[in-house]
């Protein structure tokens, strides 16, 4: 299941914004500080919260009612949007405009499977929920942010745990994909099919070293 359409009003720089996206590849074009990096952090947020839905109701099967996964929904699109744009607070969010503005999100994931929130601009903690997907996220997304981390993934997970960073938590959450070790199996030959691609052009080979 993945992101397919994305329906936006009064979203950062975005009065109203609908992008129906393609299977595969999808490439967004536009002038600088027009929303480009806006529309894949907010898609990456939704598609990382929607990823943790699944373990989050698989370590609480039998436990909670179907309300309490609710609320946990409202309060970690909340926590995950701040993270991820760094905002002062959730409402910082919403298109500026005369008098108090409301933010609506849509986002589509498989036919008749749609996740729905909004916020206005003095929330702080939680969004409304009118709607949310049936089905939880298999795979985990990966957000590559622009700055190189390779070379900054050693104790970083631990400095942004403890300090004040600029960076936003798209770093964090990359530098904790990092630290996992190499995959096997059948997961380890689909990355390989990405890999060799790659090693070809270079015309070399990619190894891992000390980590």
């Amino acid at each position: 299941m993945s992101l397919d359409v994305l329906r936006l009003t009064n979203f950062t720089a975005f009065s109203e914004l609908k992008i129906e996206f393609s299977p595969g590849l999808n490439v967004i074009v536009g002038e600088n500080a027009t929303g480009k990096s806006h529309i894949l952090k907010l898609g990456y947020a939704l598609a990382h919260v929607l990823h943790e839905l699944g373990r989050f109701e698989e370590e609480r099967v039998g436990q909670i009612a179907a309300g309490s996964s609710k609320s946990w929904l409202q309060r970690r699109i909340a926590e995950k949007l701040v993270g991820v744009f760094k905002p002062d607070t959730l409402g910082r969010l919403c298109r500026r405009g005369v008098g108090r503005a409301r933010t609506e999100v849509a986002a589509g994931f498989g036919m008749n499977d749609e996740l729905r929130f909004s916020f206005s601009s003095n929330s702080k903690s939680e969004v409304a929920l009118p709607g949310r997907p049936k089905n939880a996220l298999d795979e985990a997304p990966i957000f590559f942010p622009p700055k190189e981390m390779m070379s900054l993934s050693p104790g970083f997970m631990s400095l942004y745990e403890q300090r004040e960073l600029a960076l936003d938590e798209t770093y964090y959450d990359l530098c904790k994909l990092l630290n996992f070790p190499l995959l096997k199996g059948k997961r380890a030959d689909r990355i390989a099919e990405i890999v060799d691609p790659l090693a070809e052009i270079m015309g070399g080979s990619v190894r891992e070293n000390s980590g």
